[in-house]
Order: structure tokens, then sequence, then C-alpha cells
């Protein structure tokens, strides 16, 4: 990040693309409605960095080579990170991964005192080539994805949480980022709200930001490595209901029996009322497969626990106790 940069990103309807099997992300599906979405940098005289985005303000420090989150302020609610959350690590290489738990405490409305604890893994799984639009196609571009699982406690009067009020949230966040280009080109965010682990809300939210658009940043360092751009085919991806299963508990574990119509992405994760993820798997599954996933649970502490299923972005969830 730089202060000072303002980065135009267009809005988009929320798309995940899946990598095709010669190595290309294809974007031409998505529909954008050219709305500007704006995100704005700063620095203080710390050389702490400020980001502002949707009304809010996210502050991070640069730990050696690990960028940290270190507040986060909107017009409800302003939380300090006393255990910082992780954002990035540089360099960031595929395979490269990273994860941490974190803590903070703050205030919502200004006067309900807040808790919030969680944990993220960031993933830099995949390269390849990425399709903007049928002129705009990026070289050596690799795909990071953040997963946040957080739990947060409200009225809390001592720093430990309320297991009988807590909400939580699960955040599935992709970024693709380009040689040449100080910022990611796509990003797609699926957020899923709970209260109690009973869902109360999703959000879709995907943002592109068009090579010509990057030119006003002046980042003489970036354009002078930016790669020609040429144009590939790739495939489409759905949310539409493809996915038919059924849960069995047992004593072993959960295992997820199911049916599906068309070739899919599906994640599957396991996260406690404290915001803890453990477990996390993501499958890639032919059309008109049907099979069996199954998850340990040996070593869990009894409880309750989401089960959260994604499937090309449409979100499946069940609680299961474990005893």
């Amino acid at each position: 990040m730089r202060g000072s940069d303002t980065v135009r990103y267009q809005s988009a309807d929320f798309y995940v693309p899946a990598l095709s099997e010669d190595g290309i992300w294809d974007l031409r599906p998505i529909k954008a409605d050219h709305s500007d979405h704006l995100v704005y940098f700063s620095s203080d005289s710390l050389s702490y960095l400020h980001k502002y985005e949707d009304r809010s303000r996210i502050s991070y420090l640069l730990d050696n080579d690990t960028l940290k989150q270190y507040q986060y302020e909107d017009r409800l609610i302003k939380i300090k990170y006393a255990d910082k959350k992780i954002s990035m690590k540089f360099p960031f290489h595929v395979g490269d991964s990273l994860s941490s738990c974190f803590d903070g405490y703050g205030t919502y409305c200004g006067n309900h005192e807040v808790i919030v604890k969680g944990q993220i893994i960031i993933q830099a799984s995949n390269s390849g080539r990425l399709v903007l639009s049928d002129n705009d196609t990026l070289d050596n571009v690799i795909e990071i994805s953040t997963l946040t699982t957080t739990a947060m406690a409200m009225d809390a009067n001592c720093p430990v949480f309320d297991p009988t009020n807590l909400k939580q949230e699960i955040e599935e966040k992709y970024e693709w980022y380009c040689q040449g280009f100080r910022y990611p080109v796509y990003t797609s965010v699926q957020r899923t709200s709970y209260s109690n682990f009973e869902p109360v809300g999703s959000i879709q939210l995907a943002f592109r930001l068009l090579p010509g658009d990057f030119t006003n940043l002046k980042d003489n360092f970036n354009d002078s490595i930016r790669t020609d751009r040429t144009v590939k085919d790739s495939q489409k991806e759905t949310s539409e209901e493809i996915f038919h299963y059924n849960i069995i508990l047992n004593n072993n574990g959960i295992n997820i029996n199911y049916t599906i119509d068309k070739d899919a992405i599906v994640l599957i994760l396991l996260a406690d009322c404290r915001g803890i993820l453990y477990k996390n798997s993501k499958y890639s599954i032919r059309g008109g497969d049907a099979g069996n996933i199954s998850m340990g649970t040996s070593g869990l502490r009894p409880g309750q626990y989401i089960l959260y299923i994604n499937v090309n972005g449409r979100i499946y969830s069940r609680t299961i106790n474990i005893r």
C-alpha cells in the first residue's frame, strides 16, 4: 500500500471464477454496473497505513515482513486488536500460506462493549492468466484466498466470552494480483453471519479494476514491469441449486452424502462458537457425481459447531452438536 493512493474499482456482480485446465480465469461472464467503488489509502507520522472503504477505516502496521491490522472503525463499531490480524506477508508466492488467531476489544454505538476473537488463514494456491474483458487479459496472476472466522460478544464486562449470546461470521475473500499491479485487479467477498449458530444473513461483493484505470496511480515502478495482454477462453461458474446432500453424524465424525448436477468447487469448514476454525477442505467435483465427504471430529471439544458448505457461491450451513 502507498499513502495518498486512490484506487477506482468497478462494482460487479458476485462471481468467483474457477481456474480452467489450461490455467485461465475468465471474468467475462460477470456484469459490471460501472458504478465506482473507491478505495483510499493514507499514512501517518508513525508510518502506519490506513485504508478507507465503504465508510470504514482499517489501520495497519508493517511488522518486519508482515502486514497486520490493528484497528477497524466505521460509523457503528470501533475495534482495536490486541492480538493483531495478519493481512499479508511480503513477498508472497504461490504455495505460501500463513495463519493466526486474533482478538480485539472495542465499542458498538459508543456505549456497548464488544469483544471479538477469531482466526485467519491466507493462501496463495494458484497462478495463471486472468481474462478481465475481451480486450484485457493479464499474465503472471496469482490467486490469494483469505478465510476469516470471527466470534463477537457484546456488552461483555470481562475479557471472557458469554457462550449463550454470541455472533459469528465467516468471510471468504479471493483476490487476484498481477505482476505490474500494486493492488488486486479483481476481488470477491462473501460473508455469512450467525447468531448463536443460526444463520441470519449473507452478503456478496465483487470489484474489478480495468488496466486502463490503473494508470491514474502514477506507479512508475509497476508501470515499467507491466506485462503484455492477450485474450483466451475459459468457463463459467454459477451459484444455482446444484448440490443435494444429507448429513450423518456419528462417533467417528461427520459424513456428507451428496449428488451434484454440475461441476463445482466445494469448500467445507467446521468452526466453533469462538470463531476458531478446526476443519478446512476444498474439493473440485464433477457434475453428475454422487459420493461421500468425511470429516473427522476426534479430539474436538464437546459443544456446538457451524458446518459451512460453499458450492460455487451458494451457502449451506448446519449446527453440529459434538458430544
